[in-house]
């Protein structure tokens, strides 16, 4: 035999207030054990796509983000198939031969480092770059094949 018993709920609404919040994501912080960020990251770039997550890098952090946190990004140029890399974000860029520069040789090279495009990529080649956060970078060209450039970077933080 079932029992009437009275149920009552008591429904209280949940406010929750967001501070401090930004318009624009921040990326995560990297917790820098020395004073230098290595790795190795590919980058894709299409005429379809030219602005994806996937054709930007940021050597400060050591991850792949959309346009406004990247140092480099990857490109084709539309009239003639060949493909660049570019700093972005204010940070600056001179391309190299194929002699490794130490942190010293970027530092040295600073007054000559431009915002332009750099075009004649080839394996084996080196990039000193100045971060969009004032951090010397060195990059090396691995591997580039139609869409894709494979890079291996060395970032040095004052």
């Amino acid at each position: 035999m079932m029992s009437n018993k009275n149920i009552t709920a008591l429904f209280l609404p949940i406010v929750i207030i967001f501070s401090g919040c930004t318009s624009q994501p921040v990326p995560p912080s990297t917790l820098w054990e020395s004073k230098e960020l290595t790795g190795i990251f590919s980058l894709f770039t299409s005429l379809d796509y030219p602005d994806s997550m996937d054709s930007y890098y940021d050597l400060d952090h050591g991850h792949k983000y959309a346009e406004i946190f990247g140092d480099i990004q990857f490109q084709e140029s539309e009239s003639n198939k060949e493909y660049y890399l570019m700093p972005v974000n204010e940070a600056k860029a001179i391309f190299l031969g194929n002699e490794e520069p130490s942190k010293n040789d970027c530092n040295a090279l600073v007054d000559q480092m431009t915002i332009k495009k750099i075009f004649g990529l080839s394996e084996g080649k080196y990039i000193c770059l100045l971060t969009n956060e004032m951090n010397f970078s060195r990059v090396k060209i691995l591997e580039i094949q139609d869409d894709m450039v494979r890079l291996e970077f060395t970032t040095w933080k004052d």
